[in-house]
């Protein structure tokens, strides 16, 4: 009797141990399924939705403040390159406004050309030479008064039509001035200087020139100096 109550009592202490062993085991697995689901759900990523509802990758939020990143970038190199542009047409506007601007009275040499006498005028060349050491132009008429002990007369434009001449450095141009000859007999009107006075300009230059003009009557229609434009 002895052996087979001690044989039941093993047997359900053998079954008593092994349901706790699969209890303990199926713990075990939910425990690590549920350790592995909630760190899977942990690391991976989640979606979100975009203003037109389609999915967006966590990422392509830094992906597209990149892209607007890299195109403001773009827009300012350009914006900096329109500037850079725009101070070299600058540069360039001020270089031609100084290749063309007027020439100064200091920076031209005057000197008396030759005299031909055509008809009942002298025609008396004066040239004018760019000493500066930059470009510059004369456009139109001078202006010239004879002066000498006799007084003051000043020359009348002629009927030409003025061009514009552009002088290098060292480069000359040159204008007509046309006095009406003395065939009187008489002494004359003399003077010993012309004052001109270039195109653009208001200060003059004082030449020497020997005029000897003769003495018309008040009102007389002959003009007895007549200047011309500049040329080449």
């Amino acid at each position: 009797m002895r052996v087979q109550q001690f044989r039941r009592t093993t047997a359900v202490a053998a079954l008593a141990l092994a349901a706790g062993l699969t209890l303990t085991a199926c713990n075990s697995n939910d425990k690590s399924d549920g350790g592995r689901t909630d760190d899977a759900a942990r690391s991976t990523p989640s979606t979100s939705a975009s203003s037109d509802g389609s999915a967006t990758e966590p990422g392509s939020g830094a992906t597209d403040g990149e892209a607007r990143a890299t195109d403001g970038g773009a827009r300012a190199t350009v914006g900096h390159q329109g500037n850079s542009g725009a101070m070299e047409g600058s540069s360039r506007s001020r270089a031609a406004a100084n290749a063309r601007a007027a020439c100064k009275t200091a920076n031209l040499t005057f000197a008396k050309g030759s005299s031909v006498d055509r008809g009942d005028y002298t025609d008396i060349a004066v040239k004018l030479t760019n000493s500066g050491s930059a470009t510059c132009f004369l456009h139109g008429f001078p202006g010239v008064d004879l002066v000498g002990k006799d007084g003051r007369v000043s020359a009348r434009r002629g009927d030409h039509k003025p061009g514009t001449v552009t002088l290098a450095p060292g480069r000359s141009a040159r204008f007509e001035l046309r006095v009406l000859r003395n065939k009187t007999g008489g002494s004359g009107v003399t003077f010993t200087s012309a004052v001109i006075t270039p195109p653009d300009e208001t200060h003059a230059h004082t030449l020497p020139l020997s005029v000897n003009l003769p003495v018309q009557e008040d009102g007389a229609g002959t003009d007895s100096v007549v200047v011309g434009p500049v040329t080449p």
